[in-house]
């Protein structure tokens, strides 16, 4: 048990000292707790580290988590190991778990509109057209300070969203409209949009909250959430137009690889395409064989 604590302790400093998000830390730390307790009821003579780190994530697995949760798992029992027991990583017995691809559903233009007007608290309803023009991931939103929106600029500060980066997202003349009729209304004094927490700040629960009720209410078969609209905000950017660079410093990405998958999801560009094939001048059905011909044909053709 001291050892344990100790090992704990090491990987919680090692975490703190790598600058690791206080959400990542927490999560990483329930895993290697996981990690104890099931070596602590399934102990086996001869037992290696790897063995029992296998037997776990296969435990895992079984008892139907998803692969993006046995992932954050292998991450953080291959910092324990690496970085607090100083041993060796076998990368050919422990294979990180290949992730499983997944295109995201989008709204349509109208569908947003919708979803925006559906509630009936003005505030709720600057909320969702606040996360649907900035591309904001929800974190980011609700840390937004009134400071951070200036005006003059049509800029909005981003301090410290995620990998630690601070960054500028453009403030449309519609949306900053609608900011000066909310302030005016709600008088924020510190965060933009002020909650009941003790932070001050507006929950990511009553967000999540907001947006099922007005897809409830604006009858969306689709699924939503806050990085929904985050998605959304990319796919219609691209759609009008928008260079791929400057989404790409919108949006907060670190490789423009992650904000060039939506393209694959922009509806007008792939209407748009022409193949190459339907511009060839072939005459293909110049000699097309009869019924009978074909009938006679081997069935390997």
């Amino acid at each position: 048990m001291k050892s344990e604590t100790k090992y704990l302790q090491g990987f919680k400093e090692y975490m703190v000292l790598k600058n690791y998000s206080i959400q990542t830390l927490r999560s990483y730390e329930s895993c290697v707790k996981g990690f104890f307790n099931y070596c602590k009821n399934h102990k086996e003579a001869n037992f290696s580290f790897h063995n029992y780190v296998q037997r776990y994530l296969l435990f895992l697995r079984e008892k139907g988590l998803a692969w993006a949760t046995i992932n954050a798992n292998y991450s953080a029992l291959k910092i324990l190991y690496v970085h607090v027991l100083k041993g060796q990583w076998e990368v050919e017995n422990l294979p990180r778990p290949k992730m499983p691809k997944y295109i995201p559903r989008i709204l349509s233009p109208q569908e947003v509109v919708s979803l925006i007007e559906a509630p009936k608290s003005f505030k709720h309803r600057v909320i969702i057209a606040f996360l649907y023009a900035t591309g904001l991931r929800i974190s980011e939103a609700l840390n937004i300070k009134v400071s951070d929106i200036d005006s003059d600029r049509l800029e909005i500060f981003v301090s410290q969203g995620k990998g630690h980066k601070d960054r500028l997202v453009s403030l449309s003349e519609k949306l900053l409209q609608i900011l000066r009729q909310y302030y005016l209304v709600y008088k924020p004094q510190n965060y933009l949009f002020t909650g009941l927490s003790c932070s001050g700040k507006y929950s990511k629960s009553s967000v999540r909250k907001i947006l099922l009720s007005a897809k409830i209410k604006a009858k969306i078969s689709k699924p939503v959430s806050p990085h929904t609209l985050r998605h959304c905000y990319a796919t219609h950017h691209l759609e009008n137009g928008t260079d791929l660079v400057y989404l790409k410093e919108q949006l907060g990405h670190n490789n423009i690889k992650t904000t060039a998958k939506y393209i694959h999801l922009c509806g007008h560009r792939q209407r748009h395409i022409i193949h190459p094939i339907d511009i060839m001048q072939i005459n293909i059905d110049k000699t097309i064989p009869s019924e009978n011909s074909c009938a006679t044909m081997g069935s390997n053709t």
